[in-house]
């Protein structure tokens, strides 16, 4: 005990120290002995680590002795994260289960690992690529406003031309500019061509005032169609952040895809096999659906919600549809409060301390004639505060909704 004593000196962390001081113990193993010993890991040894460590030294050397091993799985939203020969304190937080072999728990993680790796490589190009898409937006939608801006005089030259034919008489010939008397009385400066008439000029000014009325008239089409491109581009990129799988991805790209966001790679893609939108199982026997594509809102609030069931979206931000299947009964206000803050979870809000979020029964909600799948309009709402979070993993459903 001495020797150890004099071995867990310093301002390392004590996992670290403890680790460096017995051959073949890993930081994690030491991390794990500190927490049954009542110590920060992460903190310098207290003067009586050693005398606290040492019971649980010999605890862990008599288990490697006996051959008593446990292997265990520690799993985090459903997927294998950690291994350990028995069961950790320390990580008590989080799900677990046993596995037949060591070499069976080893190569569960190891494989999510790879999956987990893959999954955030794919994550992170959809992501660039919504990113690079909703930066040429801003850009175009820019210049649309200063275009705008440049044509929103389109009616003075109406009204400039009509002066030119009211006044036509008295302008004198070869004149650079004509001033008269305007709608409001006061005096208007009208430059003109001298080598035209006054009737040359003023069709000259109605032509540009028609060209300039179509131009506005495009342009407030394009910004329209704009405003639209760039929900469906935050809706998709919160659905990009919150993906748990390939499928999932795969699913949103092709989306993208089709509305012209992304290339088309040199294969085309399998079909994903999903069965459908994510669900979550509250107390009280409720279920709420989620939708994590633009396909899938759609399916959610249209064709799996009933028009008496709750229906949540965050407001103002881009997010994920949710519906709270109520099966005819009146959800108690946490049961409410609960599928909000799946809502608030499933949105661009996500990092937000508390977000609002709307919600009304599903026979308010409406789809605009004309408009892109995932987008509505609804009417009738409450507003609700709420803190973003999901349910406890035993409140998930590992199976999809059909």
């Amino acid at each position: 005990l001495d020797s150890f004593t004099s071995r867990l000196q310093g301002s390392e962390p004590l996992a670290k120290t403890l680790a460096g001081s017995v051959l073949g113990l890993g930081v994690p193993m030491a991390a794990e002995l500190a927490v049954r010993a009542g110590l920060a890991p992460d903190r310098a040894p207290y003067a009586d680590a050693a005398e606290r460590l040492w019971p649980h030294l010999q605890e862990l050397m008599q288990i490697v002795r006996d051959h008593r091993f446990a292997p265990t799985i520690y799993l985090d939203r459903n997927r294998p994260v950690a291994f350990t020969p028995f069961p950790f304190v320390s990580l008590e937080n989080l799900t677990h289960h046993a596995a037949a072999r060591m070499s069976d728990a080893v190569d569960a993680v190891m494989t999510s690992a790879g999956a987990a790796a893959r999954l955030e490589e794919t994550r992170a190009g959809l992501l660039a690529s919504i990113d690079t898409a909703l930066g040429k937006l801003t850009r175009t939608a820019s210049e649309i406003e200063q275009a705008l801006v440049e044509s929103s005089h389109a009616h003075e030259l109406r009204a400039q031309g009509e002066l030119l034919l009211a006044f036509g008489s008295q302008i004198r010939s070869g004149a650079r500019e004509a001033t008269v008397t305007g709608y409001d009385g006061r005096p208007v400066t009208i430059p003109l061509d001298p080598a035209r008439s006054p009737v040359d000029n003023a069709q000259r000014l109605f032509k540009r005032y028609a060209k300039l009325r179509d131009a506005l008239t495009a342009l407030s089409a394009r910004q329209e169609r704009l405003a639209a491109d760039r929900q469906f581009l935050e809706h998709a990129r919160a659905h990009a952040l919150h993906a748990e799988t390939l499928d999932a991805l795969e699913d949103l790209r092709q989306e993208l895809l089709a509305e012209g966001f992304v290339r088309a790679r040199g294969r085309p893609s399998k079909p994903s096999r999903r069965a459908g939108p994510r669900s979550f199982s509250l107390a009280g026997g409720y279920t709420v659906l989620v939708g994590r594509t633009k396909a899938e809102n759609e399916r959610v609030t249209f064709a799996l919600a009933g028009p008496e069931d709750l229906w949540f979206h965050a407001r103002g931000v881009a997010g994920a549809h949710v519906v709270l299947k109520t099966g005819g009964r009146r959800p108690q206000m946490n049961t409410i409060e609960q599928a909000a803050a799946i809502a608030a979870d499933f949105s661009t809000a996500r990092e937000s301390r508390t977000v609002a979020v709307d919600y009304t029964q599903r026979k308010y909600v409406r789809k605009p004639k004309g408009a892109k799948p995932g987008l509505v309009t609804y009417e009738r709402e409450k507003t609700i505060f709420v803190k973003p979070e999901l349910p406890a993993t035993g409140q998930r459903d590992n199976a999809t909704t059909r």
